[in-house]
């Protein structure tokens, strides 16, 4: 139940994929929950980490493997891959051994175990409309396979939430070059609704009416070219 009031909150965050980022791990943290969102690349070569939110070992944790330059993609624990590779969540226990795997570095591998104590991590696919976004991943000593429902939920909404808030900024982005185009314009354009009336006038078309945008915005186009 507590984790269907974090994703809805998360649905309800900013339309910026920094904020989403924030709502989603900020609302694990207030769970006890540390957690970190990594996307692809948009080359699809590389996880990029955008954000983490936890208790002190847990970011104290991320901080060492920044560090010491330690492997940050998931394919360096092939056991974890496999099931993560075909778009299945993947249910870890940070000991030694699994260690070793990720950082490649023994010495690493025992100072995060130490650091850590006991401690379980769910990695689950993002996955939006087939589109493979990154992976949440949740940690916490007392999470199981029992917590893999809940927290795939969870995961579900923050993949929609994210691959909104990239539409979002897209259709953001084209208005922007749409404007520019609009306003540079040599020749005069109206934007109408479907009873003619104006709602936008290029600079030219205010110019060559010898009027302003807020005279047009509102008249009848054929009004504009009506022969007295």
């Amino acid at each position: 139940h507590a984790l269907n009031q974090a994703a809805a909150a998360v649905q309800k965050a900013s339309l910026s994929l920094d904020d989403v980022i924030k709502a989603v791990t900020e609302q694990l943290c207030d769970l006890g929950l540390n957690s970190g969102v990594g996307l692809y690349t948009p080359d699809r070569s590389e996880i990029e980490w955008v954000g983490f939110c936890g208790d002190a070992r847990f970011l104290q944790t991320i901080e060492l493997l920044r560090g010491r330059s330690a492997p940050t993609s998931l394919q360096s624990t092939e056991v974890p891959w496999e099931r993560l590779g075909a778009g299945h969540p993947a249910v870890i226990q940070m000991d030694v051994p699994t260690l070793r795997g990720i950082t490649q570095d023994p010495l690493l591998a025992r100072q995060i175990a130490q650091l850590l104590g006991p401690m379980t991590v769910i990695v689950v696919p993002l996955r939006a409309e087939a589109h493979d976004l990154g992976y949440l991943v949740v940690a916490a000593s007392w999470l199981d396979e029992g917590s893999l429902p809940a927290i795939q939920a969870y995961a579900n909404q923050t993949a929609i939430a994210i691959r909104n808030s990239r539409l979002i900024g897209l259709l953001a982005e084209s208005e922007t070059q749409y404007r520019a185009i609009f306003e540079a314009a040599r020749d005069g354009i109206f934007v109408m609704d479907t009873t003619g009336r104006v709602v936008a006038a290029s600079l030219t078309t205010c110019q060559l009416f010898s009027t302003g945008q807020g005279t047009l915005t509102g008249r009848n186009v054929a009004a504009l070219f009506s022969v007295s």
